[in-house]
C-alpha cells in the first residue's frame, strides 16, 4: 500500500510539473532567455536539471557537428560534478574548448539532455521539385557524413534521419511536429535574415509569420530561449533588434494581434531603407527615432551605416562608438564599418574603428581574421601577425596556425614558421570539419605543403594534400579553383 501512495505521489507531482508548464502563445513567457552565443545553452540546461527533453531549435545551422569521444568524456565528469561554471568556460573554438556553437546540440543530445531534435531551417528544400534530393545536397553542404544522410526518409513533410545516433527530423516553419510533451524551444536569429528573403518579406513579417505557426501548436515550454549570433559572423549587428522582438513576443503573445511596437516599427523602417540603400532617408529616419528613443543602440547603428553612406566617416566613428557604449552587443557595428573602409582599399582609415571595437569589448574576436588579412595585404606583417595570434588563441589553430607560418616564413623566420605550421597540421589531424573559405587561406595551406616536402617530411605534406576538405586547396589536375577573398 505504500508503495501505491507513493506511485501515485510521484504520478500527481510529475502531472502537476507538466502541467504547470506555460503554453506558447497564451501565456507570458516571462523567463524566455537571451544568450549572446547559442552554444551558452549548453551549460543552461544542466544546471537546470533538464533531462531527455525535446527540442526545437529554429536555426539556420544545425549545432550538431560531432564532438570527440574523450571531449565527451570530460563533459561528462563535468556534468556529474555539477560544475556548471568550468562547463561554461569550456565553450569556445580554442584548442582547450570542449566544445562550441557548432556542436553543442550533440554535447547536449550525448549527455542526456536532449533525446530528440527537430531542426526548423529557413530555406525553401521542402517547395522543390524533389526536395528529398535538395534535402540530401543541404546536409553534404553542412558535412553531414554520407552514413547518416543515407538514414533520412522524407515523412509528412518532414525529413526524418539520425546524426550519429541522435534523432533528427528537418523541417520548415509550415510542418512543425505536434509535440505533447513539455518542450525546449530555441530560437536563432540568424534564421530570420534567410527566411525573410526566401519569403519576400520584412523581417518583422518573419517574426510574426514563424511565431503564428508556433502559437497554433500551443506547445507547453520547458525552456526557451533565443541567441543573437552576433558574435559568431552569424548575423549583422544591425538586426540584433530582431531577437529583442522575438523576446517581446514570447513575453506578450497578444502582440501578435496588433501592429508592431513604436519602437521595433522604426528599426523595421530603418532596416528597410538600409536595405533599399537610401542613406540619407534613412539616416534621418534614424535621427528621428533617437529623439524619441535615445537609449536605443540600434537606432545609433543604423545612423552610423547611413552616415557611411553619405560620404561622412567622422560621423559613422561617433554613431558607431555611441552604439557601442550603450551596449556592448553592438561593438561589432564599428568593425563592420571598419571591413567596410577595408573593402574600399582605406586600411588605415579602418584601424580605429576596429581598435575601439576591441578596446571597449575585448573578448571580441568579431573579423579579427578579417582584419589581420587586411594589414598583411598592406605589408604591415607584425601588425597582422598580433591580430592572426589573437584568432589563433580564441578560435582554434586551423587556418590560423597556417597564416601565421606563412607570414614568418616571408620574414625569413623559419622556426618560427615551423613550430606554426605544425601547429595546423595537429589541428587538421583532430579536427573532424575544416573549411578553406579564402584564396589566402588556400595559399597558406600550399606554403605548408611545399615547406614540408623541401624538408624531406613528404608524409606530412600529403597528409595536407590527401585531407577531403582540402581536395580545393590541392586539386589532382587543372586548373586550381578560384577561392574567394
Amino acid at each position: 500500500m505504500a508503495l501505491v501512495c507513493i506511485s501515485v505521489l510521484i504520478f500527481f507531482c510529475a502531472a502537476k510539473v507538466e502541467a504547470g508548464a506555460p503554453v506558447l502563445g497564451k501565456d507570458p513567457l516571462p523567463a524566455a532567455h537571451l544568450f549572446e552565443e547559442h552554444s551558452e545553452a549548453l551549460a543552461h540546461w544542466a544546471s537546470r536539471g533538464i533531462r531527455g527533453a525535446v527540442l526545437i531549435n529554429i536555426d539556420a545551422h544545425d549545432d550538431m557537428r560531432l564532438v570527440p569521444k574523450v571531449k565527451i568524456e570530460k563533459l561528462r565528469r563535468i556534468y556529474r560534478e555539477k560544475e556548471w561554471d568550468l562547463m561554461s568556460d569550456a565553450r569556445s573554438g580554442s584548442k582547450a574548448s570542449l566544445y562550441h556553437i557548432g556542436n553543442f546540440i550533440f554535447a547536449a543530445a550525448r549527455l542526456g539532455i536532449v533525446d530528440r531534435v527537430y531542426w526548423v531551417i529557413p530555406f525553401p528544400y521542402f517547395a522543390e521539385s524533389n526536395p528529398e534530393n535538395a534535402l540530401r545536397e543541404f546536409l553534404r553542404g553542412y558535412a553531414f557524413p554520407e552514413e547518416d544522410i543515407r538514414t533520412f526518409r522524407l515523412e509528412d513533410g518532414r525529413f526524418r534521419g539520425r546524426f550519429q545516433g541522435v534523432p533528427l527530423i528537418i523541417c520548415d516553419a509550415g510542418a512543425l511536429p505536434d509535440v505533447t510533451s513539455p518542450l525546449i524551444l530555441s530560437v536563432d536569429v540568424d534564421f530570420f535574415p534567410p527566411f525573410a528573403r526566401a519569403a519576400g518579406m520584412d523581417l518583422s513579417a518573419a517574426v510574426y509569420s514563424v511565431f503564428g505557426e508556433l502559437f497554433q501548436k500551443e506547445y507547453r515550454i520547458q525552456d526557451a530561449f533565443v541567441s543573437y549570433s552576433v558574435y559568431g559572423g552569424y548575423l549583422s549587428p544591425l538586426h540584433r533588434w530582431v531577437g529583442d522582438l522575438c523576446v517581446e513576443v514570447m513575453e506578450q503573445p497578444e502582440l501578435l494581434q496588433g501592429p508592431l511596437p513604436k519602437s521595433f516599427e522604426l528599426q523595421q523602417l530603418a532596416d528597410r531603407l538600409y536595405e533599399e540603400d537610401r542613406a540619407e532617408a534613412l539616416l534621418e529616419t534614424a535621427v528621428a527615432g533617437l529623439d524619441r528613443f535615445p537609449g536605443d543602440p540600434c537606432l545609433k547603428l543604423y545612423a552610423a551605416f547611413a552616415s557611411f553612406g553619405i560620404g561622412d566617416t567622422a560621423q559613422a566613428y561617433h554613431y558607431a562608438k555611441r552604439a557601442c557604449l550603450e551596449a556592448p552587443g553592438y561593438c561589432p557595428g564599428l568593425a563592420d564599418i571598419g571591413q567596410c573602409l577595408i573593402d574600399q582599399g582605406r586600411v588605415e582609415e579602418s584601424l580605429p574603428f576596429f581598435e575601439t571595437a576591441y578596446s571597449l569589448q575585448p573578448e571580441m574576436n568579431y573579423r579579427l581574421k578579417n582584419l589581420a588579412d587586411a594589414l598583411e595585404a598592406a605589408g604591415r606583417h607584425r601588425e597582422a601577425l598580433r591580430y592572426h595570434e589573437i584568432h589563433e588563441a580564441r578560435n582554434g589553430a586551423f587556418p590560423a596556425a597556417f597564416r601565421i607560418g606563412g607570414i614568418h616564413l616571408g620574414l625569413e623566420e623559419e622556426d618560427k614558421a615551423n613550430h606554426a605550421f605544425w601547429r595546423g597540421i595537429a589541428a587538421v589531424e583532430k579536427d573532424t570539419y575544416i573549411e578553406v573559405r579564402c584564396s589566402k587561406d588556400a595559399s597558406a595551406l600550399r606554403k605548408a605543403a611545399v615547406f614540408f616536402e623541401e624538408r624531406g617530411m613528404v608524409e606530412t605534406s600529403a597528409l595536407l594534400k590527401r585531407h577531403p576538405f582540402l581536395r580545393d586547396v590541392f586539386p589532382s589536375g587543372g586548373s586550381e579553383l578560384e577561392l574567394g577573398e
